[in-house]
């Protein structure tokens, strides 16, 4: 079986929420295109922007351009997790699991073990020079803390997951499954998706 190779393009912006919001509005036509900045650094951002956004449902596309700030943070990582195999997995399979053990302190050398355990699967991470793989860490961190998976990036504690009753359902709406990336364990996911 092939892998589909990481895609780590996420290298040029975190989640960035604001920023994703005003992109929407532009491409909505609710908002005229702004010109600040650099012109290869914003249109570099705004082709993750678009990315990002494309994973996202109607409904969930039409909470993130009308909810609280909350609620668009959470969909702006829903949607990163949605386009990005690595972080997905990574918070999956090492930060849902250190939350599920009730272990919140989340190190780099977890971040270390994951990579290298990767590695073995995904040989494009074999040709990352030490600076991208550094930004990639960088990113990783950087999101799930403005994601709020994250206390900060600093002090890597995690963060229980409180979902407004409205996002959870437009997770289950698309995929129940989607729930990991918030840490939700499988008896709460399946839970969920019986009330459906």
């Amino acid at each position: 079986m092939v892998l589909e190779k990481y895609e780590f393009s996420f290298t040029a912006c975190s989640l960035h929420v604001n920023e994703m919001i005003q992109f929407l509005r532009e491409q909505l036509g609710l908002e005229e295109v702004g010109d600040g900045g650099k012109k290869s650094s914003i249109k570099r951002k705004n082709q993750e922007f678009k990315k990002r956004l494309d994973t996202l449902t109607p409904a969930q596309t039409d909470a993130f351009l009308n909810g609280d700030s909350i609620l668009r943070r959470q969909l702006a990582y829903l949607s990163a997790c949605k386009l990005y195999d690595f972080l997905r997995e990574f918070v999956v399979e090492v930060v849902r699991e250190k939350m599920l053990l009730m272990d919140l302190n989340l190190s780099e050398g977890e971040y270390l073990s994951f990579y290298r355990r990767k590695m073995i699967d995904h040989e494009e991470l074999e040709h990352l020079s030490p600076s991208t793989e550094d930004k990639v860490k960088q990113v990783i961190f950087r999101m799930l803390a403005e994601g709020g998976i994250i206390n900060s990036v600093s002090e890597k504690v995690i963060q229980y997951q409180l979902l407004d009753p409205h996002l959870i359902r437009l997770i289950e709406n698309d995929n129940p499954k989607w729930l990991e990336v918030f840490l939700f364990n499988d008896f709460q996911i399946m839970n969920y998706t019986k009330k459906v």
